[in-house]
């Protein structure tokens, strides 16, 4: 394709664009002006995805790259950063426990150490089929499977999320997550329900170490969880074995009859259960979840952490031990 018929096609491209947004401001108030802005952008993208997909993957191909177990993306291009793309790329992997990098402009930005699961503790010669999806909006997402084949895995495998981030320009968002909890962090959906075959890669905040996660849905359980002082303990106690015990999604909590509650909990190793304790990164101890400092998140992270191969304690009442 040469370069004039190439700037032909964008240019089409662009008036077919200017066409639509024109007559959405010209229908629509300035309310819903930024939805009108997302159709416009939609509606570029789709057509050169559909009509012209050799720009589109020339474009992706300048966004995003793979070299082994290194991810480059591009960031300098202010034409590339209002385009969604998806890159599906399979890892392979050749250490028992492999790292993924991923470079912002030939800069580090993120380490994320696969930490192995019990009952698959070498990785060596497996397989991640993996999804890096960089959004218009600066946010990247990385998530797979494992798998023993290069060509398939299976829907249930074991999988692994990585946490979200956003690149560079938008780094005031990666400021404002700092103690926040994994569904504003992007690590669980709100209406969607988490595999529990899958296993978070968190980033502290503070020493910027990877750790993985693994989680229960509390809510479908019917328990409540509370975390020691340094989350290196999680406590699940049911709905029915301690007398006003807060509920998953439960806005209203009493602080005294709250006190009560953790009155009659267990002592741990390393202080208290306590309903507001932080979950915290197990290698330097600072806050992840800063349920401390932002209380009105706890009723409404209904997923239980614990760290990778660890087991959450049941509660258990003194007279039925």
């Amino acid at each position: 394709m040469t370069f004039q018929t190439y700037r032909n096609i964008i240019v089409g491209i662009l008036i077919s664009a200017m066409i639509i947004k024109a007559i959405f401001d010209m229908r629509n108030d300035r309310k819903k002006s930024k939805q009108n802005k997302k159709r416009m952008e939609d509606f570029v993208q789709q057509k050169m995805k559909n009509d012209y997909p050799e720009i589109h993957n020339k474009l992706l191909n300048e966004r995003v790259t793979v070299t082994e177990n290194k991810i480059y993306i591009t960031n300098q291009k202010q034409n590339l950063r209002n385009i969604d793309f998806e890159l599906l790329p399979v890892f392979e992997f050749k250490e028992e426990k492999p790292v993924i990098e991923i470079y912002e402009d030939d800069k580090l930005i993120r380490k994320f150490v696969i930490d192995t699961k019990n009952d698959n503790p070498d990785l060596t010669g497996q397989f991640f089929h993996s999804s890096i999806r960089i959004n218009r909006n600066s946010s990247v997402q990385i998530d797979g499977i494992i798998s023993d084949n290069p060509d398939t895995h299976e829907e249930n495998g074991e999988g692994i999320r990585f946490q979200p981030f956003f690149l560079s320009d938008r780094e005031e968002m990666n400021a404002s997550l700092v103690g926040k909890g994994m569904f504003q962090r992007g690590l669980h959906y709100a209406g969607l329900i988490s595999s529990g075959n899958t296993r978070l890669i968190c980033i502290c905040d503070f020493c910027s170490a990877s750790f993985s996660v693994q989680f229960y849905h509390a809510g479908f359980s019917e328990i409540q969880y509370f975390y020691s002082s340094n989350s290196k303990e999680t406590l699940l106690v049911r709905y029915e074995a301690i007398k006003d015990l807060p509920a998953q999604t439960q806005n209203e909590i009493d602080p005294n009859k709250l006190a009560e509650v953790e009155r009659q909990l267990p002592k741990t190793k390393d202080g208290s259960f306590k309903y507001y304790n932080n979950f915290c990164c197990p290698k330097c101890s600072k806050p992840f979840i800063n349920f401390q400092e932002n209380k009105e998140i706890r009723p409404n992270e209904y997923y239980v952490n614990v760290y990778i191969n660890e087991k959450p304690i049941s509660y258990v009442k003194n007279n039925e031990a």
